[in-house]
């Protein structure tokens, strides 16, 4: 034990000393925070939505300048590595508590790879997705992005092992897609993690993005790796992005349609993605005070081919989440509550609060503890988990 708690508290230290920053922030000379907020870490500010839409592709003034001189190639001068890892300590009740050095660790390389064009790959370490080993070659996108007045076309070639069709191209923060949410209980906190879109996935995405809303098309096939396809399924999504005020607020749908047909030797099988969402996020001060809501709603089809609910009922969840800066940018609590269904038609209820400290830019430390209501049952879990990008 003396042994973990000195590997802690060592990487601890180091992190701090060294000030770390991720790999766009080397790309760009930005810190975290031009892209993702203060308010709720680590959500994308509007800023952080324009360089994604842009496909990665900012670089610094100085860079620019030698690149239009003919100085430069139009590409990122360093591969931009950046190491992102959590360790975590993980407690369901009437279960021995789990120490999880690491829980996740992913090495990314990240930046522009042409004037339209950026890149980013995640190498997985640590980890599992569902009950399996983590692929090496995780995820990776390449978006190639083309100006129309004052609107953006993406046309982005991705796969991933746990994103799914969302990975394509998302800019809220309502866990439409996996990693961009503010809760590290992602069942509990977002309805669209809750009825398990997070899965294996690969395709081509479209997107077209204004400052005011975009909209996003993917054909797509729920697998990782080299397939056969013989149908493909089909990912859309539309939101609207408005800043009301001094709030910076998105609203929108999702849509799952169709099933993905492949072949693995000489069988054939079908996997059924057929799933709705509606999202809503709500970011600004209240007196001082950072505020942000996240309102979700899921339901997936129920059927036994389906990757999202293969039970017999339909699998369904509303949550809302609230988290309020205590001290800005450095302490946040959030309170959540979901109303659900599970595959089975099971009531899944579940109350979650959440503490962040974030000492450094690039540093987290996270409590999470949620009690769950299934039938006349409770059951409660909690998590300690350090966060750290360097």
């Amino acid at each position: 034990m003396r042994k973990w708690i000195f590997i802690l508290l060592l990487n601890f230290f180091i992190l701090n000393l060294v000030h770390a920053i991720p790999s766009f922030s080397r790309q760009t000379g930005f810190t975290c925070h031009k892209c993702h907020s203060h308010h709720n870490h680590p959500s994308l500010t509007p800023f952080g939505r324009l360089f994604k839409a842009n496909g990665f592709t900012y670089v610094n003034t100085e860079i620019q300048k030698l690149i239009e001189e003919g100085n430069l190639l139009s590409i990122t001068q360093n591969l931009n590595p950046s190491l992102i890892f959590k360790l975590r300590y993980f407690k369901e009740k009437g279960e021995t508590g789990e120490l999880q050095f690491p829980e996740e660790g992913s090495l990314y390389l990240a930046g522009r790879v042409a004037k339209n064009g950026g890149f980013l790959f995640e190498l997985a370490t640590f980890g599992k997705v569902e009950d399996e080993k983590v692929n090496f070659f995780s995820s990776l996108k390449v978006p190639f992005v083309f100006k129309l007045d004052k609107k953006i076309l993406g046309v982005v070639p991705y796969l991933t092992d746990k994103f799914g069709s969302a990975f394509s191209f998302e800019i809220l923060n309502t866990g439409a897609v996996r990693n961009i949410r503010i809760v590290e209980f992602k069942d509990e906190t977002s309805a669209q993690q809750y009825i398990g879109t997070d899965t294996p996935a690969e395709g081509i995405g479209f997107y077209l993005y204004s400052d005011k809303w975009f909209v996003v098309y993917s054909p797509w096939v729920a697998k990782h790796g080299k397939i056969q396809v013989k149908e493909f399924s089909h990912y859309f999504r539309a939101a609207l992005t408005p800043h009301i005020k001094h709030w910076d607020v998105g609203a929108g749908i999702q849509t799952w349609l169709g099933k993905t047909k492949v072949e693995e030797g000489h069988s054939e099988e079908i996997l059924k993605t057929e799933a709705l969402a509606l999202d809503f996020q709500a970011m600004g001060d209240i007196k001082h005070h950072p505020v942000g809501v996240f309102i979700t709603y899921a339901k997936a089809k129920g059927d036994e081919h389906s990757i999202f609910s293969p039970g017999e009922k339909s699998k369904k969840a509303m949550i809302g989440l609230v988290e309020v800066g205590i001290k800005k940018d450095l302490f946040n609590v959030g309170l959540a509550y979901r109303d659900a269904k599970d595959e089975n038609g099971e009531k899944d209820d579940a109350l979650t609060f959440s503490f962040k400290y974030i000492p450094f830019r690039n540093i987290e430390i996270q409590f999470d503890y949620s009690k769950n209501y299934r039938n006349e049952d409770t059951e409660d879990k909690w998590v300690l988990m350090f966060f750290g990008a360097f």
